[in-house]
């Protein structure tokens, strides 16, 4: 969030912020009216670069103001608990002497400016998507996890050391991908190298719809991940473990995750993006992929497996995607794997925000 002087965020419900601030540039605004409500601290929170604070809105409180003067900052909504059930809270974002947020061209990196060519408008909010699938298949991943003994893996294979050289492009792999989260059945696909970067491996199904990702498009989007999406992660959270030796994480596109959310649920519930499944580290079972992986949906103009995905609308809602199940697989690594503890609390295992209603601006 950007603004010139200060910025203000009204909240519907009590509820608690993280804020980070970050450097980001001036935009376009619009007037609007607001009434302070402070939550606490009261007054306006002043932010470094890569600080953080905590705002408590429990006592009836529903507004927060920042400094401004150009910064951007990353708000994250938390209940930090499991023993209440989520629930929906609705914010909204105003900056300047209380003005709309608007985003600036000047903050989308050359590849997915690219990537969204004639897809997304730049200067448009993607539209926002409902979440319910996708939090229902978490919950029972998480569930399916509790339930599963942890891996013993071997000592050697903790840590992400090694730089081994990656498989040749267009080379084929099998894998086992879930199609059920309620029930524990997998599909095994052929899938393809597409990318292969210093710290990401994407494959593509070989069973995707035609006129998915362009060659340039994938490559562009490859280098999102592996170059700028990777490290906001590693950074943040640690880096991942290894246990397949292959110095990289792998990231399957294939149309099983689209086929996961039934096409008559879609409008209702919502669509599962992608997931993360802890039984594929080292696991025992047959339907293990003994690897650091994590999987999501692929371009489906014509809803040829569930509802219609086009390549603008992958295009926005995967990186954050990304962003989110690889913290998954990092927090994995980091409790389990590595330090051979328990998986942490699922609020904080889901510390990466995804995009609902605004721009992401991790993309």
């Amino acid at each position: 969030m950007t603004s010139f002087r200060s910025a203000a965020i009204r909240c519907a419900v009590p509820m608690a912020l993280l804020a980070a601030a970050c450097d980001g540039p001036k935009h376009r605004s619009a007037t609007v009216t607001i009434t302070p409500n402070p939550c606490t601290p009261t007054g306006t929170l002043t932010l470094d670069v890569a600080t953080s604070a905590r705002i408590d809105c429990s006592a009836g409180g529903t507004t927060l103001t920042l400094a401004g003067n150009g910064a951007s900052y990353m708000i994250v909504p938390q209940f930090p608990s499991d023993q209440a059930a989520d629930q929906f809270v609705n914010y909204k974002l105003f900056s300047g002497p209380v003005t709309a947020a608007a985003v600036s061209q000047e903050r989308l990196p050359a590849s997915r400016a690219e990537l969204l060519s004639g897809a997304v408008s730049a200067h448009l909010l993607p539209p926002g998507r409902k979440m319910f699938a996708q939090r229902a298949a978490e919950r029972a991943l998480r569930a399916r996890a509790a339930r599963r003994p942890r891996p013993a893996i071997s000592a050697s294979v903790h840590r992400q050391l090694s730089r081994a050289a990656a498989p040749a492009l267009g080379s084929v792999q099998s894998f086992h991908v879930a199609n059920s989260f309620t029930a524990d059945t997998w599909a095994t696909v052929g899938a393809k190298l597409a990318y292969a970067g210093a710290n990401v491996l994407i494959y593509i199904d070989t069973l995707a719809p035609a006129n998915g990702f362009t060659p340039t498009q994938l490559s562009n989007f490859g280098q999102l991940f592996d170059q700028t999406l990777y490290p906001i992660d590693t950074t943040a959270f640690g880096g991942p473990s290894d246990i397949d030796g292959n110095g990289h994480v792998i990231m399957l596109m294939t149309p099983v995750v689209n086929a996961d959310t039934p096409a008559s649920t879609c409008a209702s519930q919502g669509f599962v993006a992608g997931f993360f499944d802890s039984g594929d580290f080292g696991g025992s079972g047959a339907n293990s992929n003994n690897a650091e992986i994590f999987y999501s949906i692929v371009p489906d103009t014509s809803g040829t497996f569930s509802c219609a995905h086009g390549v603008g609308e992958v295009g926005n809602d995967v990186p954050g995607t990304f962003l989110h199940e690889l913290q998954h697989l990092i927090n994995y690594s980091q409790h389990v794997v590595i330090s051979g503890g328990q998986p942490s609390s699922s609020w904080l295992s889901c510390v990466v925000p995804r995009r609902t209603r605004s721009r992401s601006s991790m993309y």
